[in-house]
């Protein structure tokens, strides 16, 4: 037992969850790829050295008799790494092997479904054979595989509306911005109602997320599982009597949204599936309740299918679990991988106030106004040089900015005028060398440039001044002459 306990043995995998993108008619395989370790502080006898990859289902029912189940296994895998057979064996030193492995799972293989009675799940198991009189080493391991929408599924970027007339009452619509919903998010329930009734009031306001379950399975009994609908989410509103409405195509409207959050455990509520007889489906359930002017009670229902993805990007943990830090979202595309933020939501932005001024190119303080002067080109005519200064932008507050950026943009008014009289005079000064005045009447012309004024780049107002490009009748330069 010693020498047992000294052993260990476990799988490191590139990627747990395991997530294939798109439906199961369309997407592409995904790769299961891992590393056997087998640590020993000890030498160790084996006779084998196994890994065993399988896929289960299980679907259970309720009888007079009790509780009945069965299992199934849909996928079964094995890599033998040492295989010496039952009469022989081989002594591995103390130190640590490894073992790798890989397999392709096809885009068409049911995703793991767990919280239910009925489930399917994927299992990794590890045999060390140690033979007779001898305790085998076993080590096991949960894989998870993963469904999700890809980026540019329809149900993401696609709104579910349903728009009625209920005559002599309401015009409404009732929306939802997308069909696909991340699990453990929000869902967000728009409602636009205009009354057709003079005197009609709403009162109460109902918005339900219903899941339903439905489990086939043959049976040579003929045994049927009945279908299971829960609740999974569920809002209640009252609207304010004494909130105005507003006046929409010449009717009394209300316009209003609420919000249902999703439960974060699989035990609560499930993903949108359909695998291996194992069927789960969800719908958005709105009731509003209309007040007529008799005082009698009208109820307008509606529904709207709707599709529950798991996100990679909000794993779920051993208790089954999502592991989301903040509250819930209810844009799906938050959640896309590679797709930026949505307003409100971002994480990753600073303000400019963490930000450290000292090595930007123009340094708050007088200072620029020189430093600034050797990345300028063409310093003499270009416009006045930056007097910025950065670092006081951090004390501003809301009600100084307007004023101090009226001031900054006058100061550079003034300077730009005073910059323009400059190189006005500069450009009527009697003092020009003969490189200022060269005839361009003799044909073409070869200019020699350092590649410290090549490198530089002129701001607009002075590019704006500058010669137009060299035209000429003779035809493009020689070899040598360029």
């Amino acid at each position: 037992m010693g020498e047992t306990k000294a052993s260990e043995a476990h799988r490191s995998l590139d990627q747990n969850p395991l997530v294939l993108w798109g439906g199961r008619d369309e997407a592409p395989g995904a790769l299961l790829k891992g590393t056997l370790v087998l640590c020993l502080a000890d030498s160790l006898k084996v006779q084998s050295l196994r890994l065993r990859f399988t896929g289960e289902k299980r679907v259970s029912w309720r009888q007079a008799s009790g509780t009945q189940k069965k299992d199934e296994v849909f996928l079964r895998n094995v890599w033998e790494f040492v295989h010496l057979g039952t009469k022989r064996s081989d002594t591995l030193s103390a130190g640590n092997y490894e073992f790798p492995f890989d397999y392709v799972i096809p885009g068409n293989y049911p995703e793991s479904i767990e919280g239910l009675a009925d489930w399917i799940v994927y299992r990794m198991k590890a045999t060390i054979d140690r033979g007779l009189l001898a305790q085998n080493v076993l080590a096991r391991k949960h894989l998870r595989i993963v469904r999700t929408l890809a980026t540019t599924a329809e149900e993401l970027f696609s709104d579910m509306a349903i728009e009625n007339i209920w005559e002599g009452k309401v015009n409404y619509t009732l929306s939802t911005p997308s069909k696909g919903v991340v699990f453990g998010t929000a869902i967000l329930a728009n409602f636009k109602l205009a009354s057709q009734l003079k005197g009609l009031t709403i009162g109460q306001v109902e918005t339900r997320v219903c899941e339903n379950q439905k489990t086939t399975f043959e049976s040579k009994k003929g045994i049927k599982k009945p279908p299971v609908t829960r609740i999974v989410a569920e809002d209640q509103f009252e609207y304010p009597q004494d909130q105005a409405t507003q006046c929409v195509d010449g009717q009394d409207s209300w316009i209003f949204s609420r919000s249902l959050s999703l439960p974060r455990s699989l035990k609560q509520c499930l993903q949108t599936v359909d695998a291996l007889g194992i069927r789960v489906s969800h719908k958005l359930v709105f009731k509003v309740k209309l007040i007529n002017p008799d005082g009698h009670v009208s109820a307008l229902h509606a529904t709207l299918p709707i599709h529950i993805f798991l996100s990679p990007t909000l794993p779920l943990n051993e208790d089954q679990n999502t592991i989301m830090p903040g509250p819930g979202i209810a844009d799906p595309r938050a959640f896309a991988i590679g797709a930026p933020p949505i307003y409100g939501e971002h994480q990753l932005d600073r303000l400019f106030g963490e930000l450290d001024t000292a090595g930007y190119m123009t340094p708050p303080g007088n200072a620029s106004r020189n430093a600034s002067g050797a990345g300028t080109p063409f310093n003499s005519r270009s416009r006045t040089g930056s007097i910025n200064n950065l670092a006081s932008l951090n004390a501003m507050t809301s009600d100084s900015a307007a004023a101090t950026l009226q001031t900054r943009l006058h100061n550079l008014g003034d300077g730009s005028n005073r910059h323009a009289d400059r190189q006005s005079s500069d450009e009527t000064s009697p003092d020009q060398t003969p490189e200022d005045t060269q005839d361009l009447s003799s044909g073409p012309q070869h200019f020699e440039y350092s590649p410290e004024e090549m490198s530089r780049v002129p701001s607009y107002s002075t590019a704006l001044r500058t010669l137009p490009p060299i035209t000429s009748n003779a035809g493009l330069p020689n070899y040598e002459l360029a």
